[in-house]
């Protein structure tokens, strides 16, 4: 089953796409600012603190690794493009809320448990 989810930030300047990497980690996109919903066909989800994202090389933005506010972030998968990062609590309380509606009308949401790495403090 494919979730199909409406992501809403508001803003008053148009919407742009940041492509974070040219290293050799796993590339995001992310939403800088957004005038409208944006339409993503979403084919997963994947739900994980920031310290983990990381270990597993994904390009964390340093805004949000070094961010206190930001521990949790969503990895969604779409089925154009590069994968999106959401690290804003409102769009993850939202996606939550999302997920639990569809569980109860009777979608596998499935979970992994994964321990956060302890922080690396330079």
């Amino acid at each position: 089953m494919m979730l199909f989810v409406v992501v809403a930030l508001m803003a008053t300047k148009k919407t742009k796409f940041g492509q974070m990497t040219l290293r050799a980690t796993k590339a995001l996109e992310y939403l800088k600012t957004i005038p409208e919903p944006i339409r993503k066909t979403v084919t997963g989800i994947h739900w994980l603190h920031k310290l983990v994202a990381e270990a597993e090389d994904w390009e964390m933005p340093d805004w949000v690794m070094k961010n206190e506010n930001y521990d949790w972030v969503a990895i969604l998968f779409v089925s154009d493009g590069l994968p999106l990062l959401v690290y804003q609590k409102s769009a993850l309380r939202a996606f939550e809320a999302h997920l639990m509606k569809l569980e109860s009308e009777g979608a596998t949401v499935k979970s992994a448990n994964k321990a956060s790495p302890a922080p690396c403090r330079n």
